[in-house]
């Protein structure tokens, strides 16, 4: 069987000159849509939008949180056909591999690229085509990187299970504890140099005074108390610090444990 050439081609409608157009190289038993003239009788109005983005599904495994949120869109179209003739107006919606068609549920065609869409459009009566689309997105992030904002928003979601949300109270629970042997460190670390501070102080007033003199050894006796208080803030300092080692490695060892949802 011989295949159409590529070339240009004029249309009739009814014996009635419509249009012109051009075409590809077709082969036998092949369909393709041409564009040959605008139909100023009909009018196709598209109106989109979004709904907010929905939680499905959380879960815990060895510290990295697993959720799969559902989206979803929509384009009503309304054609209106202002001739005398009921017309079958195809329209054509993009094909995106990354969104599921919900509705309708057949389209009259499919293509690489397109959704062909069959519209009755009766004259003098709007026609309504709603397009529905959806998709499910997982992501993932270390349960140690969720703030305190994420977590309540969790803790208050009723897709997420009782196990999940009993492990993020424990996770806040073991957090705020490091958070608060932080904070004694830190206090413990800024007395240590306040009093280093007021050492380097004495030191320099000992460079000129008479070794001998009361002040002198006012100075020296202070600076003997405060080498007591260095070596007290310094065991404290070194004890917060293992209390904080070892709350971390608890809770990474609590983490890798988990596995709920």
């Amino acid at each position: 069987a011989l295949h159409l050439l590529q070339g240009p081609i004029t249309v009739f409608d009814n014996g009635a000159y419509a249009g012109d157009a051009r075409i590809q190289d077709l082969q036998p038993g092949t369909e393709r849509l041409i564009s040959y003239a605008m139909d100023l009788a009909t009018e196709v109005a598209p109106e989109s939008k979004s709904s907010p983005q929905q939680l499905l599904t959380v879960k815990i495994t060895k510290g990295v949180l697993y959720r799969t949120d559902n989206y979803a869109r929509s384009t009503t179209y309304t054609v209106k056909n202002s001739g005398e003739k009921a017309k079958n107006v195809l329209v054509e919606y993009p094909h995106d591999p990354n969104w599921n068609l919900i509705a309708p549920k057949d389209p009259a065609e499919t293509t690489r690229d397109m959704y062909r869409f069959a519209v009755a459009a009766e004259p003098g009566k709007p026609a309504k085509l709603a397009v529905e689309e959806e998709r499910t997105v997982g992501t993932q992030i270390a349960v140690t990187n969720l703030d305190s904002n994420a977590i309540v928003i969790y803790l208050n979601a009723s897709q997420v299970s009782d196990a999940v949300k009993e492990a993020l109270r424990e996770v806040v629970r073991r957090k705020q504890q490091l958070s608060v042997l932080a904070a004694e460190r830190a206090e413990y670390e800024r007395q240590l140099n306040v009093i280093r501070e007021q050492q380097n102080r004495i030191r320099e007033n000992l460079k000129v005074l008479p070794k001998d003199s009361e002040l002198a050894r006012t100075y020296i006796k202070k600076f003997s108390e405060q080498e007591e208080q260095n070596d007290k803030l310094q065991s404290q300092i070194d004890e917060t610090v293992k209390k904080e080692n070892d709350a971390r490695r608890e809770l990474d060892e609590f983490l890798l444990k988990l596995d709920v949802a």
